[in-house]
């Protein structure tokens, strides 16, 4: 049959109505994927909030140790004795072990990110559901194995698994992103989750205010926070499985309606013939997302974007571990840690962050939204710096919470405009593990001023501060040519 008869063959009543049907049916099963897809923001927020966003602020949780009496053995006598009769009395061996412990859980997390890409790439969101799920929950309950027995030791292994519920969080808030239609949808909810990621700082606070309210042991609220977790993460699981399958039916259905409607395949491969291939098959004009990982991996743009990150990351870090310390030599503690407490609340400051962004994306371009990430880090360091006021320094936790905001929002939302989407999980593991690796520096330059400058952070502070001077230039030379977003 040729061209012309087959377009001159008009298509069967009966086909019509098949096709019909099939439409309707997939507009139901549209309906279903879409209320599921929904329903998942809910519970993984609440995963965001209070594990994966909580873990970086380690403040409270460093004061509910030391009361519970983790790694007191490393202190003198008198320091163990006035410890035990409820004076809070903590030397600087205690400090500095359990210091060492986020620390080390912080690099481990952010180096073995690429195992959280891989899995997320390979085999799905279940997956990496699953993988997390199982992570977190060994992590629990080592730290309430170590506070039951007192074997401080076992704290090591614990966080570091705590510290994998951020790490699988980080690729999973891709991965929910993708499965929304839209540019703008998967930049909103990268947005949505990385503001309630970056205000957990609440939750170890809420921890240590029931503490000190009711008495509790550690090792028992730690149990009820081990309770609600296996509750979250296996609602979790379920809405992925249930997702997955919808999606999964939903495709199929669709691709036999496309299939059932093909009537000019012909024609069209025909057209396609006469399209000139000398120019797409040049690679200096190949974009970088449809070219091999080795080479996304190797490209001047993720190159210069790694190091951004990688500063402004590590900054991040550093700030939320220590944070407790630098207050506490600006005389925090004899407030009763009020301004720790104001500091972790404040973290919730971050989705005011939020349509800031959205602004910033939609008027400049992601150029301009790297932009806004480095000035407001030079406000945070500058207020830092310039006072040893505790009053003065609310005002620089209400910027630090908005700067952090965008730090993830900003680069998870960037990254995948120039990379290819079927390595998105490895490229942003990659994109962790870089900046976990040069996070090591965090370990002196945190016992440093703990250990010889009488817990003074200044130096510390100026050296992140100065380092948002390459970062300027960084994201001229790598967000210049993003799109502004019309409106």
């Amino acid at each position: 049959m040729t061209d012309y008869e087959e377009i001159a063959n008009p298509v069967q009543p009966e086909e019509v109505e098949r096709t019909t049907e099939d439409i309707k049916d997939i507009d139901v099963e549209e309906s279903r994927f879409r209320f599921l897809r929904q329903a998942l923001v809910g519970p993984t927020a609440l995963l965001m909030i209070l594990y994966a966003g909580a873990f970086f602020t380690f403040g409270p949780m460093q004061l509910l140790l030391e009361k519970d009496g983790a790694f007191s053995s490393r202190c003198d006598s008198s320091a163990v004795s006035n410890n035990q009769e409820g004076q809070d009395t903590v030397c600087k061996e205690q400090s500095s072990s359990l210091l060492t412990v986020h620390f080390v859980a912080t690099v481990l997390l952010n180096i073995l990110t690429p195992v959280a890409g891989f899995i997320s790439d390979r085999f799905g969101p279940f997956a990496l559901t699953l993988a997390l799920t199982g992570s977190g929950c060994t992590g629990l309950i080592l730290v309430i194995i170590a506070s039951t027995a007192q074997l401080d030791f076992i704290l090591y292994p614990g966080f570091i698994f705590v510290g994998f519920i951020p790490m699988f969080a980080t690729v999973l808030i891709q991965e929910t992103a993708k499965i929304f239609d839209g540019e703008s949808s998967r930049r909103r909810i990268i947005s949505l989750l990385n503001a309630l990621f970056d205000g957990g700082g609440f939750v170890y606070t809420s921890l240590w205010v029931i503490s000190k309210a009711t008495g509790a042991r550690f090792d028992f609220i730690m149990t009820g926070y081990l309770a609600l977790a296996v509750l979250l993460f296996s609602t979790i699981l379920l809405l992925w499985k249930a997702i997955l399958q919808r999606q999964k039916t939903y495709t199929k259905m669709r691709s036999n309606v496309e299939t059932s409607l093909e009537t000019t395949a012909d024609v069209v491969s025909h057209v396609e013939e006469d399209i000139p291939t000398d120019e797409v098959n040049s690679t200096s004009c190949i974009p970088i997302s449809h070219r091999t990982l080795r080479e996304q991996l190797l490209s001047k743009q993720f190159i210069l974007f790694s190091i951004f990150f990688t500063i402004h990351n590590n900054r991040n870090q550093f700030t939320l571990t220590t944070a407790r310390y630098h207050l506490a030599y600006l005389g925090d503690d004899e407030t009763g840690n009020k301004y720790l407490t104001i500091f972790m609340l404040l973290t919730a400051v971050s989705v005011v962050g939020l349509p800031v962004m959205e602004l910033l994306v939609r008027l400049g371009g992601y150029h301009a939204a790297l932009q806004g990430t480095n000035v407001l880090g030079i406000i945070y360091g500058l207020i830092v710096l310039s006072s040893k006021s505790l009053d003065v320094q609310v005002a620089g936790f209400c910027v630090f919470a908005i700067y952090r905001f965008f730090i993830y929002a900003v680069c998870f939302s960037f990254l995948p405009t120039f990379v290819g989407k079927s390595v998105i999980g490895k490229m942003t593991g990659v994109l962790i593990a870089i900046a976990g690796i040069a996070s090591f520096v965090n370990i002196p330059l945190g016992r440093w001023p703990v250990q010889s400058l009488d817990g003074n952070f200044f130096w510390p502070n100026f050296i992140y501060s100065v380092m948002m001077i390459p970062c300027i230039l960084i994201a001229r030379l790598v967000g210049k040519d993003s799109p502004r977003e019309s409106s």
